[in-house]
């Protein structure tokens, strides 16, 4: 069934807007990691309990994470939207891999970590955890993907920290 015109350019407005709305959460987010030498990737005990993948408050569903759900269903159609989505991810994994070699050359972390490949493993465990939880419409599944990210956590940090 063809597609119009008309809809397709609204269908592309739309998912333009939403990248950019994502892509200006994510380097704010990110932002406030480039300021962190620890507590994002090695918290303190105390820090711990604030680990938590969240549904919005009042929320009947998990609802996944909105840029993923979008990625899904638009990058296989539109690549300016898979070279958008795929800069924010981008950005995400760099601001997680700049954060873990601050750790390093600080102690906290180990140093054997290689940290491409973990924040690669962070931003995947995080994005699968929300995807899960959206398929299984179980709010205990980000109650689980947040344990097993404290555990990883815990479990990169240096001998003594």
């Amino acid at each position: 069934m063809p597609v119009s015109k008309a809809a397709t350019r609204v269908g592309a407005g739309m998912a333009n807007s939403a990248s950019r709305c994502a892509f200006c959460s994510l380097k704010r987010w990110a932002s406030s990691l480039e300021r962190q030498t620890s507590t994002i990737v090695a918290p303190s005990p105390s820090a711990r309990p604030t680990i938590r993948l969240r549904q919005p408050s009042g929320s009947p569903a998990c609802l996944g994470c909105p840029l993923n759900n979008l990625a899904q269903e638009m990058n296989p159609l539109d690549a300016g939207f898979r070279d958008r989505t795929t800069r924010v991810f981008h950005t995400w994994r760099e601001a997680y891999r700049s954060a873990l070699l601050r750790a390093q050359h600080h102690g906290i972390v180990s140093a054997a970590l290689e940290p491409d490949d973990a924040a690669h493993m962070l931003v995947a465990q995080i994005e699968g955890t929300l995807s899960l939880a959206r398929s299984t419409q179980d709010p205990q599944t980000l109650t689980a993907g947040a344990r097993a990210l404290r555990s990883y956590l815990a479990a990169i940090r240096a001998p003594g920290h």
